[in-house]
């Protein structure tokens, strides 16, 4: 222990040596000072104890890391043994420091003026000046990291208050960017009121146009965001989705793109686990679909992207109901009693890929309940995009869908997945030639499934295929030949319908040879007279609409009386009109 008289002589000694041209003195003093605390009472240090935290306050803005290190280890031991008052007395002093350095306004009335000239004079006439007692910002603030590495809940009631008022300046935001990694485990006290000082910094930037000093906010914000602790998580996501989430009450979206795009950052740089807080982030990315800027749209699409990223492979059924139920919700515009038919997120090129990757993930791989509904969503997707935009993701979609087809799932696995089919063949028919070999056999054998319902989306989907297929007189020939050797009534029904469906439209009709439509005709001239009903109705329509593409008048009359179908020549003209 170390008596009052050698006290008196080392401490004040120790002290001019902080002034030390020696890097390594200087270091040494920090040493010295830790020593000194520990090896001395309570009660004889405390006479000392200004001397002390003065010269710690100094060493903790040193130049050199290494000395702001030692000075950092002499701040615990100071702190260990006076307690509140080391923070007291060092952190406002520090702060305040940092306050004095703000000198972002006038940066920025710089960068605006024409004056350059007559500020590098005054800035000549200033070297000669009183510069006493000041600090390079860089320096205070690695002090205060050095105190933030061990007293972060002791220092973040002083500390962020200063550098959160509100409007931020640049120098503040980078200031609190710089000191992320040691904030601590307090930090979520603060996170939503900073999180907001930081866009409405950004949004401030954008109205008045200033894109490089908007770019400034944003990194430091996402650097920020990056290197928060896994308890403040929650606070920022919330903050974010209650920003993007909110109405819209301004003639523009600069705070709801400050946000996105701040979620946008978090979900592709944070480290923390974030699977609890992924479906309100993708929830919120998703609204920003339905948005008019296109900015708004491009990082609305990139954070859905990172947020798809980080979906566990074993929550994909999980998520594609949350996708599912998301999508019921954008398309629904309450305020305007409408539904969207097109959402220009969908458009932005790269947007559909990480859905269609989960959704068709669960479509091969998921259990019946899952891929119904995965197949059903794809059929939301492909309704809600524009052809241009959906025709790069034809291939990935339209494979997994045929293969399913021909699997023996429930009826409304079936459905769903010749529902989507006939919408991607409305949508892309063109862009599915590649698929309508493999498609006329999926459809060829739904038409004789036992549901209704299945044969039902078989017909449209092949109906809307041959729309945009030249080889009509193959299905025709083998959908008559079907219809001859069929005994039961209610696929014979849809077989006949299927024939209608393709014969209605004059563009696919009139591609069916001459002797082919005389076949069909006394194929289906016959049924028009079955007791069953569903087969007669069926056979009606189809009559009516092939037998104004018999070759000549003649022949055509001839069928019309053979089968007691219209048989007058007005009706004959007015069939052939129509």
């Amino acid at each position: 222990k170390m008596g009052v008289g050698l006290l008196k002589v080392v401490v004040p000694l120790l002290q001019t040596r902080l002034n030390s041209e020696e890097e390594s003195t200087r270091q040494g003093v920090c040493l010295g000072l830790s020593e000194i605390m520990r090896s001395t009472s309570k009660k004889r240090i405390s006479e000392y104890v200004p001397v002390l935290i003065a010269a710690v306050r100094d060493a903790l803005c040193d130049e050199v890391e290494s000395v702001r290190e030692a000075a950092g280890a002499a701040f615990q031991t100071l702190h260990s043994i006076v307690g509140q008052d080391a923070i007291d007395e060092i952190v406002p002093a520090l702060v305040k420091q940092l306050g004095a350095n703000d000198n972002d306004i006038e940066e920025k009335e710089a960068e605006d003026g024409d004056e350059l000239d007559e500020d590098e004079d005054e800035a000549g006439d200033d070297e000669d000046g009183d510069d006493d007692g000041y600090i390079e910002p860089e320096l205070v603030l690695g002090g205060m990291r050095q105190i933030l590495k061990t007293h972060s809940r002791m220092v973040l009631p002083f500390l962020v208050p200063q550098l959160m008022q509100r409007p931020i300046s640049l120098f503040r935001a980078q200031a609190l960017a710089s000191l992320a990694e040691v904030l601590g485990t307090s930090f979520y006290r603060y996170i939503e009121n900073v999180t907001r000082a930081f866009i409405e910094a950004m949004e401030r930037e954008a109205v008045a146009g200033n894109g490089p000093r908007r770019q400034e906010f944003l990194q430091h914000a996402a650097q920020l965001n990056a290197n928060l602790r896994q308890d403040a998580v929650h606070a920022l996501v919330a903050t974010l989705c209650e920003v993007i989430q909110s109405p819209r009450a301004k003639a523009h979206n600069h705070d709801k793109l400050a946000a996105v795009e701040l979620l946008e950052r978090f979900a592709k740089e944070s480290k923390c686990d974030l699977v609890h807080n992924l479906e309100s982030m993708l929830h919120a990315a998703l609204l920003l679909f339905a948005a008019k800027e296109a900015e708004v749209l491009k990082h609305a699409v990139m954070a859905a992207a990172n947020v798809m990223k980080l979906v566990p492979k074993n929550k994909n059924a999980e998520y594609i109901k949350q996708v599912a139920a998301i999508l019921r919700e954008v398309t629904h515009d309450i305020s305007a009693n409408q539904i969207i038919f097109e959402l220009p997120g969908l458009n932005v090129r790269g947007a559909l890929r990480p859905f269609i990757q989960l959704l068709t993930e669960g479509l091969m791989k998921g259990n019946e309940n899952t891929k119904e509904l995965a197949a059903n969503t794809i059929g939301t997707f492909v309704s809600l995009t524009a052809p241009t935009a959906l025709n790069p993701y034809v291939m990935l979609i339209t494979g997994p869908l045929i293969r399913m087809a021909s699997e023996n799932f429930s009826e409304g696995v079936k459905v769903a997945i010749l529902q989507t089919l006939a919408l991607l063949l409305a949508r892309c028919g063109p862009r599915l030639k590649a698929f309508f070999s493999a498609l006329q056999t999926t459809f060829r054998k739904s038409l004789h499934h036992k549901s209704p319902e299945v044969r039902e989306k078989t017909v449209e989907g092949l109906a809307t295929m041959m729309k945009h297929n030249a080889r009509v007189d193959n299905v025709i020939q083998d959908l008559v030949s079907q219809v001859r050797r069929e005994e039961d009534a209610h696929v014979k029904g849809s077989l006949l319908t299927a024939i209608h469906r393709v014969m209605e439209h004059k563009s696919t009709a009139t591609k069916v040879s001459s002797p082919l439509v005389s076949s069909l005709i006394a194929t289906v001239g016959p049924l028009l007279s079955v007791q069953q009903s569903m087969v007669r109705t069926a056979a009606k329509k189809t009559f009516d609409t092939s037998v104004k593409y018999l070759e000549g008048e003649a022949e055509i009359k001839a069928a019309m009386a053979k089968y007691g179908g219209r048989g007058d020549d007005n009706d004959l003209s007015s069939d052939s009109e129509a």
